[in-house]
């Protein structure tokens, strides 16, 4: 496949699962503490799990990705960034996933239970959030902005061809409509957008 000949690394392929599942989990919390059907706790409990699972194997491969990057790269501060919160989350969200896991199978600790259902979980699960919301944002900031983990080559001239072709009859091909635009601004001046 294409798409995996041209990973220069495998963190790619796990980064969007934490983030899935713990913004799911939190909806689902959510809809639980509104709503209090026994099927929404359980999903969203069952989504912190699958979120640990996931945060872990992230930062692993984080870790592994990061060591590829230079010193001297463009966006190596924010590699640090990136990788300070996503290892908070990751606590967090282990600390949530063995926390559930204690109180759920300890059935004689009622009283840190009830207490652990009504405040603990849906704080820790927001904080969890918030911070994977940070760290994300600089994920996507070391690829978007600095072309971290992504190949910045041209696309081969094989690749390019006459789009021309696609074309529907029913619609003005791109260089036709340009001649016929004309544009009022809100600067009020017309001109014509013909290359």
């Amino acid at each position: 496949m294409p798409g995996f000949e041209n990973l220069l690394n495998v963190h790619p392929l796990f980064v969007h699962f934490p983030i899935a599942m713990t913004m799911l989990a939190l909806l689902f919390e959510v809809l639980y503490l509104s709503l209090k059907k026994d099927q929404f706790r359980n999903t969203a409990t069952a989504l912190i799990y699958l979120s640990m699972l996931a945060a872990v194997a992230a930062v692993v491969t984080g870790y592994i990705a990061a060591d590829t990057i230079g010193h001297e790269s463009p966006g190596h501060d924010m590699v640090h960034t990136h990788r300070d919160f996503m290892v908070w989350f990751t606590g967090v969200i282990v600390v949530l996933a063995l926390m559930q896991a204690i109180l759920t199978y300890v059935k004689s600790l009622n009283a840190e239970a009830l207490w652990w259902s009504r405040l603990g979980r849906p704080v820790l699960l927001t904080v969890a959030a918030v911070i994977l919301i940070l760290g994300a944002d600089r994920g996507g900031r070391l690829v978007f902005q600095y072309g971290i983990g992504v190949e910045m080559e041209a696309p081969s001239a094989e690749l390019n061809h006459d789009h021309s072709t696609h074309q529907n009859d029913s619609i003005e091909a791109p260089s036709e409509a340009r001649e016929n635009v004309k544009t009022d601004h809100h600067d009020n001046h017309d001109h014509d957008h013909n290359p």
